[in-house]
């Protein structure tokens, strides 16, 4: 409960830090401030696409948690989730004669294609030793050259004026228009209640939370560790790949160069912040979302850059890092 309060606070002090900010940058600070917090929420077109990009937000947040449980750092989320998206929208459109059903093999094969980027960095980690933040974050940088040069290369569109795919026949249904929410909101729900079940009441979740805490102990106590990291960063590579898919189902129908960048920092951040309980992610998420919406109605409608969803994803980033280490350099010396 302490600690739950300590991130809350430094949530708030986040948010002040950044109003003081554009106080600071803006010739009109108060304008700024409704653009960025106010925008997003004065329409239901506006309210509907911030929880349009919410949905992915909460899918690949629930993704990181999984791996951060177990005590790893899933850094390849930009890849994987740039990864996904393009094999989920070259699945749809191959499978297009087969109507709305290919959206659910796209997802799937996405999903594998995410596990299986994440498999090979648990690999590294369990068989050498290599750091998985490492191998994760370099896998996911040569990924993202690689989908970018598709994209760009063989795969574009040339009808488009966007550097993108060719795009998908089918779209998840929408729900409340005139906005992009579809039906993805309750796909991102349903997966985000289903993991905390699996967190809090099935042996994995269990095993997961006991490696988190000190892998020698479980290892004394018959768990495998090496199956739980191979699991747990697979499962978290194929969550992160399924919301790239959901982004081309839910969004943007197919796949821009460089749509990625980004979100996995805003689902690490997410996922810290909730202290890794999906339940605690549908809010955050929510709140991520509408910073991120925020700026670019900011950007347009005031003097304030788009960049400031970043800094205060960053100030958070931030002020966690600092209070763990406060708090690691505390009990070495109470020790």
């Amino acid at each position: 409960m302490r600690k739950l309060k300590g991130l809350i606070d430094i949530f708030l002090i986040s948010i002040a830090l950044l109003i003081g900010i554009i106080f600071l940058m803006s010739k009109s600070p108060l304008n700024s401030i409704y653009q960025l917090f106010i925008g997003p929420l004065s329409s239901p077109y506006f309210f509907g696409n911030t929880l349009s990009h919410t949905a992915p937000l909460i899918i690949s947040s629930v993704g990181i948690a999984i791996a951060f449980r177990c005590n790893l750092i899933n850094l390849g989320g930009d890849g994987q989730m740039y990864v996904g998206a393009l094999v989920a929208s070259l699945v749809a459109i191959y499978l297009a004669p087969f109507g709305k059903i290919s959206i659910l093999f796209a997802l799937i094969i996405a999903s594998l294609s995410g596990a299986i980027l994440a498999f090979i960095s648990a690999y590294l980690k369990v068989k050498l030793d290599t750091p998985e933040l490492i191998s994760s974050y370099l896998i996911s940088i040569a990924s993202t050259y690689f989908v970018s040069y598709l994209i760009t290369g063989p795969l574009q569109d040339p009808s488009s004026n966007l550097q993108s795919t060719n795009k998908v026949d089918f779209m998840l249904e929408k729900i409340y228009l005139p906005s992009n929410l579809s039906t993805a909101i309750f796909y991102a729900l349903i997966i985000a209640f289903l993991f905390y079940y699996i967190f809090t009441q099935t042996k994995f979740g269990y095993e997961n939370k006991i490696i988190g805490y000190n892998k020698e102990f479980a290892r004394y106590g018959g768990i495998s560790v090496s199956k739980n990291y191979y699991i747990s960063f697979s499962l978290s590579g194929a969550l992160v790949a399924f919301a790239g898919g959901i982004y081309i189902f839910g969004n943007y129908q197919s796949v821009i160069k460089g749509f990625s960048s980004g979100i996995g920092f805003s689902a690490l951040t997410i996922s810290l912040i909730a202290l890794n309980n999906p339940l605690a992610i549908i809010p955050i998420a929510f709140i991520i979302s509408l910073v991120n919406q925020g700026s670019i109605m900011a950007m347009q409608n005031s003097d304030i850059s788009s960049d400031v969803a970043l800094l205060f994803q960053a100030i958070i980033f931030l002020l966690i890092t600092s209070s763990t280490l406060l708090g690691e350099k505390k009990n070495v010396k109470l020790n």
